[in-house]
């Protein structure tokens, strides 16, 4: 009987080890399966990073021209000129930025850039599609070295800005404009072509009907000999049909040069910008004529030679015969002026 008891705790105690080890086995497959199910999670997650992209687009502009509404640039110099700036008229940087342009018109080629990472590597490919014309507005305007307080000489050059997104090319020319205040030139000398009166012959009954300033120019050429291939004619006659202005807005435009000490001088400093007169019978070529003003008025006469005397509409006069017309805004830089009309009634 005891003998029994000992074999039966001898199988008592196999069957707990047997089990022990069977659970043992059980456990080392669970650790194994959850082990190979967070591997897949992993590389999982790596394929996704691997197949992530990243684009980016930029819009370059290869060219462009100004859109100038207020007519106010020399395009082809890219320059801004405001003559009329002096002492008495201080230009801020609000009122240049008020006649540069708010926009261009650009040729755009729109650049796609892709970035794909996969593990270490880094690969990057670009795009581009086909310039196409697009209006872009400038955001703003920047000159750094312009005063505060502004100015009313000088050179200054000012910068546009693009907007975020944009960027010009390389070879794109840059979006500058340089202004040039107080008797900066946009043009050369401005000139008129005499051009003779198409009513007329001269004489006192059939007058030269003068219909514009370069009719006008055409007459006073007549008279002083100054004409080519045509005849000198001091005793011409001629009437002034229409009311002429011959420089526009003149004692607005004109501009004064300056001292050491910057004191405005009478020395005119945009006087190429205007149209110079030479007045009737001048220098030795006293007007013998008759001139009917016919109630008409003559405007925007300039003249600027401070060594010439007896300047006005008309030089040297032998026989005073003018009436009924009226000279206004007249501007004569001589030595000696007697009368708008008259400088000299011999």
């Amino acid at each position: 009987m005891k003998k029994w008891k000992e074999r039966g705790k001898r199988i008592a105690v196999l069957l707990l080890t047997a089990a022990l080890v069977g659970s043992s086995v059980d456990l080392s497959a669970l650790t194994v399966n959850a082990a190979e199910e967070e591997k897949v999670l992993t590389c999982e997650k790596e394929e996704q990073t691997t197949s992530e992209e990243i684009t980016e687009t930029a819009k370059r502009i290869t060219s462009w021209t100004w859109n100038d509404e207020e007519e106010m640039l020399d395009l082809e110099e890219n320059v801004l000129a405001l003559p009329g700036a002096s002492k008495d008229y201080i230009v801020s940087f609000d009122d240049i930025v008020s006649f540069l342009p708010a926009s261009i018109t650009a040729t755009i080629t729109t650049s796609a850039s892709v970035t794909e990472t996969e593990d270490t590597e880094a690969t990057n490919e670009s795009e581009e599609t086909d310039g196409a014309e697009e209006t872009v507005t400038l955001e703003g305007w920047v000159c750094e070295n312009y005063p505060e307080e502004g100015a009313y000489s000088g050179n200054y050059t000012f910068t546009a800005n693009l907007p975020e997104g944009y960027e010009l090319a390389e070879d794109a020319a840059a979006l500058k404009v340089n202004v040039e205040l107080g008797g900066a030139q946009l043009l050369e000398a401005t000139t008129i072509t005499p051009t003779k009166p198409e009513n007329g012959n001269g004489t006192a009954e059939n007058p030269y009907q003068i219909t514009s300033a370069a009719e006008l120019y055409w007459f006073a050429g007549l008279v002083n000999g100054t004409l080519t291939d045509v005849t000198k004619n001091s005793s011409a006659c001629a009437k002034l049909m229409n009311d002429i202005t011959v420089n526009n807005n003149l004692l607005d435009r004109i501009t004064y040069k300056t001292d050491d000490d910057g004191n405005l001088t009478n020395e005119v400093a945009n006087g190429g910008n205007f149209i110079s007169w030479t007045p009737i019978g001048a220098a030795n070529n006293g007007y013998q004529g008759t001139f009917d003003g016919n109630g008409k008025t003559i405007s925007g006469l300039f003249f600027n030679d401070s060594q010439k005397s007896h300047v006005g509409l008309f030089d040297n006069i032998y026989i005073w015969q003018q009436f009924g017309m009226s000279v206004s805004l007249i501007l004569i830089f001589s030595e000696n002026i007697m009368s708008e009309a008259c400088a000299h009634l011999v």
